[in-house]
């Protein structure tokens, strides 16, 4: 139902269980009816969302003898022209095992734009709803990231950059089991001076965290849940 003065104040979090719309509105301190324009002066405008109730994404049938450790780690290098657009066309450089993404011990001395880009799996320890967490400068409109970040799970892709959405956050339920996992990182900053025309880039080394079933406070995905085929 529409939000009006005498609707049920919000004081915590809501536990949703169904599928269901919920509808919120802001009203001035001590006013007792709903205004008949939205000037925003005495009330806000009503914003609502819709939820719906999912089955967790089944977990992929893997023999676990044919899997080990880390994730496949491969290389590339362009100019400022390198992207998430073009990074498709251009040539891998190097092929490696890495112990956890955003691992760059394949990084090179130099001042090039270069992209790394992750593959394997992910074992999801318990089956749940789990939340994948963008770095702050996407979803901040005050910040210039400089870099590109695109994390694909069950062959379903995400890109943080779109900043508006749910404050860059990601919410995927997961059976407990293996899952496609892949994450790319395109990075056009320059090495050493990350200056753009108004102001620094953000020099920060970007980082995707995770929480859910079990995971009290977002933190980095721990390197023990990832794996990839073996050779």
């Amino acid at each position: 139902t529409v939000p009006g003065p005498a609707s049920a104040m919000y004081t915590a979090p809501i536990h949703v269980a169904e599928s269901t719309r919920v509808r919120a509105k802001a009203f001035r301190s001590g006013v007792r009816t709903s205004p008949l324009t939205n000037s925003s002066t005495e009330a806000s405008v009503d914003m609502s969302a819709w939820y719906r109730k999912v089955e967790c994404r089944p977990a992929a049938t893997i023999d676990e003898t044919t899997v080990e450790p880390g994730l496949t780690q491969t290389y590339y290098e362009g100019d400022w022209t390198l992207s998430m657009l073009t990074l498709p066309i251009v040539k891998p450089l190097i092929t490696e095992v890495a112990p956890s993404w955003f691992d760059r011990s394949l990084l090179r001395a130099n001042d090039h734009s270069y992209a790394l880009v992750y593959e394997g799996l992910i074992r999801i320890p318990q089956s749940g709803v789990y939340t994948f967490h963008g770095p702050f400068e996407f979803f901040d409109v005050g910040e210039r990231a400089g870099y590109d970040l695109m994390l694909e799970v069950d062959h379903e892709q995400w890109y943080p950059t779109t900043r508006t959405h749910n404050f860059g956050n990601w919410s995927v339920p997961l059976a407990a089991g293996f899952h496609a996992v892949k994450l790319a990182f395109v990075d056009s900053r320059r090495r050493e001076k990350w200056v753009s025309f108004d102001r620094k880039l953000t020099k920060v080394d970007p980082k995707i965290l995770i929480s859910g079933p079990g995971i009290t406070e977002p933190g980095p995905v721990p390197s023990d849940w990832l794996y990839h085929s073996k050779q």
